[in-house]
């Protein structure tokens, strides 16, 4: 059997490649999968009772000894990796191994953005501990990977699971069982349109990015820098007037805490934590939020979607905005205008159009075509 080591840490590499393992544990397959877990990750093996090997911070050998006594054992052929947010992560102590052995590398890109600190780790380099083969879920991600120097050969472009589940559940989520779900969800909902605010962290690779600054060109109350924040009180500023027929639910991100968002919290009518967000995005009428995969998946369902972002570059970080599936405010009169015609429902696009453009940006069978893949280089190895 063809050994193969798959190093996750951060709820989006979990997301991208958990049908991968279930694919490569099975005892069917011809690939011998031996998992590394970090950080978020070590929580969701145990979860779901996965067999893996955790790397904890406070473990007394070095990081290097980690990794060279996990070689040893397991003498991969291939080496799989999702990215993270951690600069300092082991992960890139794994890379740096695969190379000076010449194993092929291969890295999981879950989402468009941020392709310029995705690999740099604490250097300046872009490219410091990037992977010799890329996949990715669209085009535009593969082209913002080319640019920085990858072989356009070494970047496939896969699509995503996700994305997968959520054309299968289309049927399911009909009119009369999104209104059965909404009246189990958010009963005091009643008739009033609601829309749900998927919150992201202040934090990531290129952290100061997630800061008030002088490239901001949303401010919010002035009392908080963090970009969540601020994007929170400008959406909830540019919806005060249409309050009466709204239903507002703020969706924490998994690294959320209810502390970091206790200002803004009181201000909606619902919050949702932990579970599937995909039966709360069913009951939306319209998904909001800045450049979260989750607004991604909103599309996937047919929603209409709308991206405030502070900083008019982070409009590129999205690929729903550029395929113009998803709209797009940087600045508090843009805010404003897309708000109220969401709130009105004025120009908006329908779901048919939505699952269209969605399905043109996206391929389909995203597990099968990395598992393909996967198999292919590890016998080619």
């Amino acid at each position: 059997m063809t050994s193969v080591l798959l190093v996750v840490e951060d709820p989006g590499a979990i997301t991208m490649l958990r049908g991968v393992i279930d694919v490569l544990q099975d005892t069917r397959s011809s690939t011998q999968l031996h998992i590394v877990a970090i950080g978020y990750a070590i929580s969701y093996c145990q979860q779901y009772s996965t067999p893996h090997t955790a790397i904890i911070a406070e473990d007394g050998d070095s990081i290097d000894e980690i990794v060279e006594k996990i070689w040893a054992e397991h003498k991969p052929k291939v080496l799989v990796e999702g990215t993270s947010e951690n600069i300092s992560s082991p992960a890139f102590v794994f890379t740096r191994y695969a190379r000076k052995r010449h194993i092929l590398s291969i890295g999981c890109i879950d989402a468009f953005g941020n392709a310029e600190y995705r690999f740099r780790g604490n250097s300046n380099n872009a490219l410091a501990f990037a992977p010799d083969i890329l996949f990715v879920p669209d085009q535009p991600t593969q082209k913002a990977f080319s640019a920085l120097g990858f072989a356009s050969k070494s970047v496939h472009v896969v699509g995503h699971p996700v994305f997968d589940e959520l054309r299968e559940k289309r049927l399911l989520y009909s009119s009369a069982y999104c209104a059965s779900l909404r009246q189990e969800m958010f009963p005091d909902a009643q008739d009033k349109m609601i829309i749900v605010f998927v919150s992201e962290v202040s934090t990531g690779l290129g952290d100061n990015q997630f800061r008030h600054s002088s490239k901001y060109t949303l401010h919010g109350s002035g009392l908080y820098k963090d970009r969540t924040s601020i994007v929170i009180e400008e959406f909830l500023h540019a919806i005060e007037s249409h309050r009466n027929m709204l239903y507002t639910v703020l969706r924490l991100h998994p690294k959320n805490t209810f502390e970091e968002l206790a200002h803004c919290i009181p201000k909606f009518n619902g919050i949702s934590s932990g579970g599937s967000i995909h039966d709360i995005l069913a009951c939306a009428d319209s998904v909001v939020g800045m450049t979260t995969t989750a607004l991604l998946e909103a599309s996937a369902l047919g929603k209409k979607t709308l991206s405030i972002v502070p900083r008019i570059e982070e409009q590129t970080w999205l690929s729903s905005i550029a395929a113009g599936i998803t709209a797009s405010a940087c600045t508090r009169s843009e805010v404003v205008a897309e708000c109220n015609q969401l709130c009105t429902q004025r120009g908006q696009q329908s779901p048919e159009y939505i699952y269209s453009a969605f399905d043109a940006l996206y391929p389909q069978d995203a597990i099968a075509n990395m598992i393909e893949k996967i198999q292919f280089y590890a016998v080619a190895k």
